[in-house]
């Protein structure tokens, strides 16, 4: 939210929430101790793929801000759709970034702030080439290439 609260007076920025919402989170919302910007919609628990790909098409990124995950299907599911990666060291699928060729990794809010605005200011052609980007590296994403990669990083992390 800080991060949307910052930038959203440099860019026009619309954020859609998908997914369950914390009882804690939903209390801050309630208590007023965090204020959604008012670009900000909450979509809740979208269980239909057909929405799920609906919403993901017409989205130009995914922002992956989870500080814990393991591998999230949704940052597949986001590609095969065409959205254009932004996610965390910690979120579990850096991977599948590719050089900035399908997402792009980032370190802390300012660098996300800073993401954002510079994705927002390329050219419609230029969104549609690393949306198309992202759909085209969805292919290579199967748990034959997938599964080594993870292990690697794993086995990396365990030896160190």
């Amino acid at each position: 939210m800080d991060v949307i609260s910052d930038i959203e007076s440099l860019i026009n920025v619309e954020v859609l929430i998908l997914g369950h919402i914390t009882k804690e989170f939903q209390n801050k919302l309630d208590s007023k101790t965090i204020i959604a910007p008012k670009s900000v919609r909450f979509y809740g628990e979208v269980s239909s793929i057909a929405q799920i790909s609906e919403l993901y098409s017409s989205a130009d990124i995914l922002v992956m801000t989870s500080r814990f995950e393991g591998f999230p299907l949704c940052a597949v599911e986001a590609l095969y759709s065409g959205c254009y990666l932004v996610v965390n060291n910690n979120c579990g699928v850096t991977e599948i970034i590719e050089n900035n060729y399908n997402g792009i990794v980032y370190e802390s809010k300012h660098d996300l702030s800073q993401i954002i605005v510079n994705f927002s200011k390329n050219s419609r052609t230029e969104i549609n080439k690393l949306k198309n980007n992202a759909r085209s590296s969805s292919k290579d994403i199967v748990w034959s290439k997938t599964i080594p990669k993870l292990r690697s990083v794993i086995e990396s992390r365990i030896n160190e």
